[in-house]
């Protein structure tokens, strides 16, 4: 009797083990079977794309009929994307030349875009022209011209990409995260990549190339006048301040002022005072450059790798932070 409750205990653990490791066996399957994502209800929707570049610089007088080009990635799961809608808009940032209160276009359709679904990763390149952005777009009424030099430097071109997935879905991309700006400026305004780059905190070398973003977006504010987008060397946008500063190029000299180009707000890093060479020379490290810095090298043989050569800081209340960097403009 002793024997057969052992043996009947033995047999059901037995079974209990088998079981256990059929359930999971089976759970496992089937997680592996469909991907899963928490944030769309466990919904695999596709049709998510990578943009190339979310700012293409528009030099005004290179010619309406030069291309500018740019391209679109996606990454073709169960659910692929079999076509792009590429729309268009414009908005009329000073309000000139065209005489109206308004300063958004309508936004209409630039093309549509067959995807091929073969390969799992697909990189579609495209190019687009001055005459084939404006075509279409009015703002108040007011087509825009043909004539570029009508532009005003600081306009720009917004391009939104909408995927057409293979089960039918219109998959609207987000603006913030999948947009192209095409920004009227001037040659140095673009998407630059960190070639060099020295930080020092408060004396000590603290950050280097390395920690420089892929990406370092500069946008023409006048003919002179540049803005960085929200990025003070390699620190993003802070809680206390957007990092967004200004410089100046007169020649192939880079200059910085304590002001923003409204001429009544105090330029700042980390919402800290802007500091240069010249304001406070006694606060730069020998390192990073004062004496061979703040210069631009013009790129005329590889088709507008234009260098900038920068040295900056900020002055914060337990000592100065500076930066030298050497930015590469992205074709």
């Amino acid at each position: 009797m002793v024997y057969e409750l052992i043996n009947f205990n033995f047999n059901n653990m037995k079974n209990i083990k088998i079981l256990s490791l059929l359930f999971i066996f089976t759970f496992t399957f089937m997680s592996c079977e469909k991907d899963s994502d928490s944030l769309t209800g466990n919904e695999n929707k596709g049709g998510l794309l990578t943009i190339k570049k979310k700012l293409v610089s528009y030099v005004i007088g290179d010619g309406t009929s030069l291309e500018y080009s740019n391209s679109f990635s996606s990454f073709q799961g169960d659910i692929k994307v079999t076509k792009v809608n590429i729309y268009k808009s414009f908005l009329n940032t000073n309000g000139t030349p065209i005489e109206t209160d308004d300063t958004t276009s309508n936004e209409i359709l630039l093309r549509s875009i067959e995807v091929p679904t073969v390969e799992q990763y697909t990189t579609v390149d495209y190019n687009v022209t001055y005459l084939q952005l404006a075509e279409g777009l009015s703002v108040g009424g007011v087509p825009l011209s043909t004539d570029d030099t009508n532009l005003n430097i600081g306009d720009y071109f917004t391009l939104r990409y909408e995927s057409i997935t293979s089960d039918g879905k219109i998959v609207k991309n987000s603006l913030t995260t999948a947009s192209t700006k095409v920004a009227v400026g001037t040659r140095l305004a673009g998407t630059y990549k960190c070639l060099e780059g020295i930080y020092y905190r408060i004396g000590v070398l603290t950050a280097g190339t390395a920690d420089w973003p892929a990406e370092t977006i500069i946008e023409s504010v006048d003919a002179t006048t540049y803005r960085v987008v929200n990025r003070f060397g390699f620190f993003p946008a802070a809680a206390n301040d957007d990092n967004t500063w200004y410089f100046k190029v007169v020649g192939n000299t880079i200059s910085y002022s304590g002001q923003e180009p409204d001429g009544s707000t105090a330029q700042t890093g980390n919402g800290q005072p802007f500091i240069t060479c010249d304001s406070h020379p006694d606060r730069f490290n020998p390192e990073v450059n004062c004496g061979n810095s703040n210069f631009v090298v013009l790129d005329n043989v590889n088709g507008g790798k234009d260098k900038l050569y920068m040295t900056f800081g900020y002055l914060s209340p337990s000592g100065p932070r500076v930066f030298y960097q050497v930015l590469e403009k992205k074709l």
